[in-house]
């Protein structure tokens, strides 16, 4: 059964996931645009991943370069250069489309909030899958995340005593660094590999909210010219009514509002 048009959320209400991940990513701006801080904010996330990247990425090259004697280490130098490659990659990505991308999600949300009740069923079928993808991409960010910063912090309360090794969430073992620079770096690196995973999370999850946003939009024209495709001629003249050409203008305008 259709949804009321009255009750049904928002945009940003039914995915408020997706809202929230593209956020702390920095790729959706954060608050309104007039506050300046939080716009230096939302490109200082955006552009994080490819700063601490550079950062991350020296010492696994410089192992992989010169040091590689190892090759249990060399395979996680490799591993961790692949892993950040692709988030700085997604990176340089966002940041040149980035308006684009925000372009587009405000045309979802005004195609969202111009549907009306009789189609709710349909537009809803398709924003369901998308919220399924997002819920997914959002509960797995966590769970990553969790699994990521217990496991930097057995490996470290695993080893004994008298250790003088140090473990990193990123990097490979070091001599034990004086307090409070190793709590601080240790801080730093949990930081950034969440919001590294986050971003990873967001820019996927944003390709996919805008294809389903757009199949919904499709099935919806579709719909239209199917109801137009059932009108009867008028004899004899093997014409229809006005209503048809009043249809077809309007699929034509959602479909050009759909391709931009």
């Amino acid at each position: 059964m259709p949804m009321d048009y009255k009750m049904r959320p928002s945009f940003w209400d039914y995915f408020w996931a997706a809202k929230l991940i593209l956020q702390v990513a920095g790729i959706f701006p954060i608050g309104e645009p007039s506050s300046w801080w939080k716009s230096i904010l939302s490109e200082v996330l955006v552009a994080s991943p490819l700063m601490y990247g550079s950062y991350v990425l020296i010492q696994p090259l410089n192992y992989i370069l010169f040091k590689s004697d190892n090759m249990d280490e060399l395979l996680e130098a490799v591993i961790v250069v692949i892993t950040v490659s692709g988030g700085q990659l997604r990176s340089i990505l966002i940041s040149i489309h980035r308006r684009k991308i925000i372009r587009l999600f405000t045309i979802a949300k005004k195609l969202w909030d111009e549907s009306v009740t009789e189609y709710d069923e349909l537009i809803l079928t398709w924003a369901e899958r998308a919220r399924f993808f997002c819920t997914i991409y959002f509960w797995a960010t966590q769970v990553s995340s969790t699994l990521f910063i217990l496991t930097s912090v057995v490996k470290q309360l695993s080893l004994a005593p008298n250790s003088t090794i140090s473990h990193y969430p990123f990097g490979f073992e070091e001599s034990v660094t004086p307090s409070p620079q190793y709590e601080i770096k240790y801080a730093l690196q949990i930081i950034s590999g969440y919001l590294g995973m986050m971003f990873v999370a967001a820019s996927d999850m944003a390709v996919t909210l805008l294809v389903l946003n757009l199949c919904g939009q499709l099935a919806l024209i579709q719909s239209w010219l199917l109801d137009i495709s059932k009108k009867e001629l008028i004899e004899p003249r093997r014409r229809t009514d006005g209503s048809v050409e009043i249809e077809l203008r309007k699929c034509i305008h959602r479909h050009q509002v759909v391709m931009k």
